[in-house]
Order: structure tokens, then C-alpha cells, then sequence
């Protein structure tokens, strides 16, 4: 299983996560947490593992709209924003 890491822009990390969200058999995770000063996005696919990390809530929501525009089902990146909010009122 291919593991990735992303260091370079929101749009690029964006259709890199999409891709292989798009691209997957099996969606295994697609979680965000909130880790000790920072908003991380799990991504685990029959194929792929992916992490994507912001600094906060904030960010993090302005990369979700942007993983939106390019991902398929759009419906699990809206179930993610929703897990987002829920992390800031808890």
C-alpha cells in the first residue's frame, strides 16, 4: 500500500487526495482529528494512505471546499466538513 505525504499547495494536495479518492475500490477511513495544535485529514483507500494537516479549523474547512471541486462523491468530503464542525464546538 503506497502511503503519501503532501507538502506543497491547498489546489495540489487537493486533487492528489481526490485522485485517490476517486481513483479507489475501497474507502477504508476518511476522518479529520484534532491533534495537539493541529487539524489532520485521514485518508485510507484499498490502495492509498494519505494525511493532510492544517493548522487549524479554519484552514482546514478552506481545503475541504477545495477537495470538494474535485472529488466525486461529493457527499463524503460534506460529511467530513460536518465532522470539522462538529471538532470546533466540542
Amino acid at each position: 500500500m503506497e502511503q503519501t505525504k503532501f507538502n506543497q499547495s491547498r489546489k495540489k494536495s487537493a486533487q492528489e487526495i481526490a485522485t485517490i479518492l476517486n481513483n479507489c475500490n475501497m474507502l477504508i477511513d476518511l476522518s479529520i482529528e484534532d491533534q495537539a495544535n493541529k487539524i489532520v485529514l485521514n485518508v485510507q483507500t484499498d490502495s492509498a494512505t494519505a494525511q493532510y494537516t492544517e493548522l487549524d479549523s479554519k484552514r482546514m474547512n478552506s481545503f475541504l471546499d477545495t477537495l470538494i471541486e474535485y472529488a466525486d462523491n461529493k457527499d463524503d468530503i460534506e460529511e467530513l466538513k460536518e465532522e470539522l464542525m462538529d471538532l470546533q464546538f466540542n
